[in-house]
């Protein structure tokens, strides 16, 4: 049997009851506590009290792993609300440099070169650090022949902007080609071909080079992997064909620039080339055809005039 607790009796109907009862079970009235009643429970407390505490730090801990993702995602969205107030701030200055830079292209489009100039002019110095100005002004300097050393500043700024620009590289490049450096061209070639292995106008780039320093399989060997790169590239089948044609591989050569012909038939360059070449092979009438189709579709002022006087000599 289980134990019971010594009895009392209960101060409104005399019965007795557990000396531990708060509710007397004979009258539902309330047993005030006494000291002697208290010994019990106070005997549980510590372990009543160290419950509630371990549900207190297990409640805590439970909010701490809830509220702690809200933080960062509260820390997160202000960090993405800053970026958003610095952009709308920043956004009219960057709207007005985009609206210069991109009629300064629609310029360059029309061939208006004087207000293009003015117009990417005005983009650079709405705003110095966006590389795209620049570059447009340094391609636009190579188009109208106004001045190398300043399109080479503009691609020098790009690469210092941006230092993986590999067009930027390749047109730097070309420059310093036409400038007569050869060593510093072929350097800015084979950094562009770093930058994108597939780039095939670099590749192109560096075979025009060896085409002038030797050695010339290596200006083939490049052609061939632009060529591989992009097998529609006329460019690189008219340079190919003209490198074969200093190895006076004539029929290698011209089959190349039948081949750019096919691609675009109205690249003056390939008929030029090839008129130089069949005249060499001692094929004239067909020189003489393809030389006035070249002046037809428009050369340069250097071809031309080498094109006319040797028309003058083929058809003596």
């Amino acid at each position: 049997m289980t134990e019971m607790n010594a009895p009392r009796l209960c101060p409104y109907c005399d019965q007795e009851i557990d000396s531990e009862a708060i509710i007397c079970p004979y009258c539902d009235g309330y047993i005030v506590s006494t000291p002697e009643t208290q010994t019990g429970r106070m005997k549980r407390l510590p372990v009543v009290i160290l419950a509630i505490v371990i549900l207190c730090l297990v409640g805590v801990g439970v909010m701490i792993m809830l509220v702690l993702p809200s933080i960062s995602k509260i820390d997160l969205a202000a960090n993405k609300y800053t970026a958003w107030v610095a952009e709308i701030i920043s956004f009219p200055h960057q709207l007005e440099y985009s609206v210069y830079l991109n009629r300064g292209i629609d310029y360059v489009m029309e061939e208006d070169y004087a207000n293009a100039m003015d117009e990417l002019g005005r983009a650079i110095e709405i705003d110095p650090q966006q590389p795209e100005a620049y570059f447009s002004r340094g391609i636009l300097y190579t188009m109208t022949n106004d001045d190398e050393d300043l399109a080479i500043a503009d691609f020098d700024r790009v690469i210092e902007i941006d230092p993986e620009n590999a067009g930027a590289f390749f047109f730097r490049g070309d420059t310093y080609a036409y400038k007569g450096d050869l060593n510093q061209a072929l350097s800015d070639f084979d950094r562009a071909v770093e930058i994108d292995p597939k780039m095939v106008e670099a590749y192109i780039g560096r075979g025009k080079v060896y085409m002038r320093t030797g050695p010339l399989y290596q200006a083939i060997f490049e052609f061939n992997k632009a060529i591989e790169l992009d097998p529609g590239e006329a460019e690189a089948y008219i340079q190919r064909g003209r490198t074969y044609g200093r190895q006076m591989k004539y029929l290698k050569a011209i089959a190349d620039l039948d081949h750019a012909i096919e691609i675009d038939p109205q690249d003056a360059d390939a008929y030029y080339y090839r008129g130089l070449i069949l005249a060499n092979a001692g094929r004239y009438d067909e020189a003489i055809a393809d030389l006035e189709r070249a002046i037809l579709i428009g050369l340069t002022e250097r071809q031309q005039k080498h094109a006319e006087e040797l028309l003058a000599d083929l058809k003596e």
